[in-house]
């Protein structure tokens, strides 16, 4: 999760490389190093981390899903001040975009297809390169989707942005997606700098 200029909140599931026995250790076959402590982190402008929490196995309550349950209580000083909340697609969902706004805070992040109440005329959508399609509900939440990707947000539009690649052509890409890509950059940069301080010393 991270919260930025307007005040971004940036909030991100990772996990600390770890193979001691431990009742919570996690264990993700695909990864680089398997074994792991898994945690969510919380950053600021600057790639500051504010908040830091260990996943235990025990988050889980009736009726809330683990992942809203963990944002709403990780961010709750920083809520009702019209700030802006990125976060990964393992957080969003359609329940949490109306929590949020409910506490005058927006969300913006990628989205899984297969989340309940996705609009599916827009997650199914098959698109050409270049192409988007969004949607935006009564209550104030965005869909677009832009290429293969998913974006939601409750404070964008569908507008365009032309920004110059590497090599000086210029391309268009929707302002959600290079919000949010500026947003969770804060957090790539927080663990850069926390790698350098590894516990496996």
């Amino acid at each position: 999760m991270a919260i930025v200029a307007a005040d971004i909140i940036y909030n991100k599931k990772k996990k600390i490389p770890f193979v001691g026995r431990l009742s919570f250790r996690q264990y993700i076959k695909n990864k680089h190093h398997r074994y792991g402590i898994k945690n969510f982190k919380l950053c600021i402008q600057n790639a500051y981390t504010i908040g830091f929490r260990v996943y235990t196995g025990r988050e889980a309550e009736p009726g809330v899903e683990v992942s809203t349950k963990i944002v709403m209580e990780m961010s709750e000083e920083y809520l009702d001040f019209g700030r802006t909340l990125y976060t990964d697609n393992w957080y969003i969902s359609i329940n949490l975009a109306h929590k949020l706004l409910s506490r005058s805070t927006n969300l913006v992040g990628t989205l899984i297809a297969n989340r309940k109440h996705n609009p599916q005329d827009v997650v199914k959508h098959k698109l050409k390169k270049g192409e988007i399609v969004a949607q935006k509900s009564n209550t104030g939440i965005f869909i677009l989707k832009w290429k293969d990707k998913r974006e939601l947000s409750t404070k964008h539009e569908d507008l365009i942005r032309q920004i110059q690649t590497k090599i000086g052509t210029e391309v268009g890409k929707p302002e959600v997606v290079l919000d949010y890509n500026q947003g969770k950059g804060l957090v790539d940069v927080s663990d850069l700098r926390s790698s350098y301080h590894t516990p496996l010393r």
